[in-house]
């Protein structure tokens, strides 16, 4: 800055550009620019992008400053810097070949490149802290741990994993499918399926029972476990009392979390539901699972959860006044693009009608399904249901005036 700032062909205005954007780029990295070398700036504008947008930037002052970040770059070539990692890029060929037709998978090696890393010297921690990094510019833990487990097969589906040697193969599908159960532990989960969502069940709580879809999540959560402990584990179990042990739930949950990187509230909810089971299921009678609440209490200690969930409805919140101008324009886009008549108007029209009743409507799905007209007694069956009292709903303010 101080080459640039002291060169009088530069000029004013692109100077006082290039000042302001160093001063942005000091705040993102939390660094006094003095501090700040070359070599940080050429990976910097996916991160500098979500910084800028978190601050409501307006977008073509996002755009902009990105822009003059590469123009930092650029410019520092000119005043002969030169970066002190190697440009690896051809090394790297071979296996952004293989996986350019994965989704996703090319943004890995283009970080490495960036690091300056060779395939040999890129490690299983160089990829978590691609994961890292990916999350802190917006991206969903589940969109990061697919990219990454698609770059990691598509190496060693090429047969590259030679190229690339401290990264440990991929795990593949560890979870078992039902069918392939052994006996008595296929019939037994069977029933307890059929207790779950049978319309009456001895022994089940009331507002227990489960919809075919939670009932069969829950399944598949079981088919994962019963994976963990007979292909990682290697232990052969034929019955639930044998598989649902603390040994091997511990372990599933540490594994999960270390090895999978999944976060605790993917693993908090299945917990939970096998919590209520074990107590109100007549099978597990008499079985202890005091341990089973000790490990569900440690998950609920989930504030790095929490707050990747509050940053992640933070991008996706809109204000509520915004979204009642929103039906009126796409009316208005609709006239333009389609003609009356069309199926892509009668679409329109119907999206339009969505968001005006959700924004008249904002509860759940649950109170969509019980509204009813009148009183409960006439058997009208459209009606609105009180707002429930439990915390975890929101209740803006509005919705409780109206």
């Amino acid at each position: 800055m101080n080459a640039i700032n002291g060169t009088p062909s530069i000029q004013k205005h692109l100077k006082q550009m290039l000042n302001t954007t160093a001063t942005h780029v000091a705040a993102c990295l939390n660094k006094r620019p003095e501090q700040i070398g070359i070599d940080e700036l050429v990976a910097l504008r996916p991160r500098l992008k979500v910084y800028l947008q978190e601050r409501h930037f307006k977008p073509n002052a996002v755009r902009g400053y990105c822009n003059y970040v590469r123009i930092l770059v650029d410019m520092a070539g000119q005043f002969g810097w030169v970066s002190h990692r190697p440009d690896v890029t051809k090394e790297w060929e071979k296996i952004l070949q293989c996986v350019s037709g994965r989704t996703g998978a090319a943004q890995v090696v283009k970080y490495a490149i960036a690091l300056g890393k060779k395939p040999e010297d890129f490690t299983n921690i160089d990829l978590q802290e691609w994961r890292k990094l990916a999350i802190s510019q917006g991206r969903t833990m589940r969109s990061v741990n697919s990219v990454a487990g698609r770059f990691r097969n598509g190496i060693f589906r090429a047969g590259l994993d030679a190229v690339v040697p401290n990264l440990s193969a991929p795990l593949g599908e560890y979870g078992q499918r039902l069918d392939q159960f052994p006996e008595p532990l296929r019939t037994e989960i069977n029933r307890l399926y059929q207790w779950k969502t049978a319309e009456f069940s001895p022994g089940r709580r009331n507002k227990g029972r489960h919809r075919a879809v939670t009932a069969q999540n829950f399944q598949g959560f079981i088919c994962r476990f019963y994976g963990f402990v007979s292909r990682v584990e290697g232990k052969q179990v034929s019955d639930m009392k044998t598989l649902f042990n603390e040994d091997s739930m511990f372990n599933f949950v540490n594994w999960s979390r270390n090895e999978r990187q999944l976060r605790k509230t993917s693993l908090f909810v299945p917990l939970a539901v096998l919590n209520g089971v074990v107590k109100t299921y007549p099978y597990f009678k008499g079985v202890e699972f005091g341990w089973l609440r000790s490990l569900f209490d440690q998950l609920t200690d989930n504030e790095d959860d929490k707050s990747l969930v509050k940053e992640a409805k933070q991008r996706k919140w809109v204000d509520y006044d915004k979204l009642c101008e929103l039906p009126e324009k796409m009316r208005r886009d609709a006239e333009q693009k389609y003609e009356r008549g069309s199926k892509q108007y009668a679409c329109a029209m119907r999206d339009i009608l969505l968001i005006i009743w959700l924004l008249t409507l904002p509860w759940r799905q649950r109170n969509i399904r019980e509204m009813r007209i009148g009183r409960r007694e006439d058997g009208a069956n459209i009606f609105k249901a009180g707002i429930s009292d439990l915390p975890t709903i929101a209740r803006p303010n509005w919705v409780m005036e109206d």
